[in-house]
């Protein structure tokens, strides 16, 4: 049996099973005889299983399909024979391990002569398009989170900006400059700056990138982005640290998405007060807990939080704090959640520190 062109399979598999053929790395074609022999198998196959598209061609699919599954598949793909059928099941990639893929599937009868007789799949790794789901939702999450911070701290902006204004004013009626009111300028110029910044950073899409960490000083830039939102409802954020330094490895920008979310949701849940943030250590881990005195989450709804559009607030989706456990879990830490109706509710995250730490 010839091997088809690619062109060919490309529009073949486009026309019958309405997938759209990308050279994408969570997706390739394969081309079987009859009786499951690999006639052609696109070469982004290395992107997904680690073969090279030679290595495969002229082998059985048994070869790299989990042996529990295979006969399943087989069965299906022959009483199927004039349907396109989806199925589910386990591939061998090169290193041994398996991965859960996807197939959609489609017979190539002798009504299609310019292409031999056999089974065409499309397949994709289903694993590797949730995650670039999941990476989108986080990314969504954190430009809502920038977007809201925007507004919370416009007039933490306008209040520097006011101050350097009016030094400047003073400084002009004067003949000789006030060295006082350039170190309170230079002053609020670094506080507008560290907040910009931040903003964008929040903003920005950015590759993962874990780097080396102090988790308090983290803490202590996003009380600084927080603060003038907590004082608009009388709220004060006070820090207890009980350790110099939480050394961790983090990917900053991820760690401080979540704490963002949790203490906006910290200051949402009250109209005054006070939030602690506790910072400590155990043997192997950073501890902080968020600690508010807000109304208190129900012991009902407890196990369903951080589960998607699921949530305690008339506008939120649920989908803030499953995005924060999915980002700590990645960091190898967990998140826990105590509450006591009308006495507040304690958000603690765990991350391992550094060895040596």
């Amino acid at each position: 049996m010839g091997v088809p062109e690619v062109g060919k399979i490309s529009h073949f598999v486009e026309e019958k099973t309405g997938q759209n053929m990308v050279n994408d790395q969570s997706h390739f074609i394969m081309n079987l005889s009859l009786d499951g022999i690999i006639t052609y198998i696109t070469k982004n196959v290395i992107m997904v299983l680690g073969y090279e598209s030679r290595e495969l061609i002229g082998t059985h699919i048994r070869d790299i399909m989990h042996q529990e599954d295979n006969q399943r598949v087989m069965n299906e793909w022959s009483i199927r024979k004039e349907e396109i059928s989806k199925l589910t099941y386990r591939m061998k990639k090169k290193d041994g391990k398996y991965l859960t893929a996807e197939s959609t599937t489609t017979h190539i009868s002798h009504s299609a002569p310019e292409i031999p007789e056999g089974i065409i799949c499309f397949i994709r790794d289903v694993a590797s398009d949730r995650n670039e789901a999941e990476n989108m939702m986080v990314e969504t999450e954190k430009l809502k989170v920038a977007g809201q911070l925007a507004a919370g701290i416009a007039h933490e902006i306008k209040n520097p900006l006011t101050s350097i204004k009016g030094f400047i004013q003073l400084m002009k009626a004067d003949e000789y400059p006030n060295k006082k009111y350039l170190e309170i300028m230079e002053d609020e110029i670094h506080r507008l700056d560290i907040i910009s910044n931040e903003l964008l950073v929040l903003a920005k899409p950015h590759k993962h990138k874990v780097s080396v960490q102090d988790l308090i000083q983290i803490v202590k830039e996003v009380i600084f982005l927080l603060e003038a939102e907590a004082v608009k409802k009388s709220i004060q954020i006070k820090s207890v640290i009980e350790d110099q330094k939480l050394m961790i490895l983090c990917d900053i920008h991820k760690v401080k998405q979540v704490l963002i979310n949790i203490l906006k949701n910290a200051i949402e849940a009250m109209d005054q007060g006070v939030i602690t943030i506790h910072m400590s250590k155990n043997e192997n881990n950073a501890l902080v807990s968020v600690i508010d005195e807000g109304c208190g989450i129900p012991d009902e709804y407890l196990d369903h939080l951080g589960k998607p559009f699921f949530s305690t607030k008339a506008t939120g989706n649920g989908l803030g704090l499953m995005i924060c456990q999915k980002i700590i879990s990645e960091h190898g830490g967990n998140i826990s959640v105590q509450s006591t109706q009308m006495q507040g509710t304690t958000f603690t995250i765990t991350i391992p520190m550094i060895k040596g730490n």
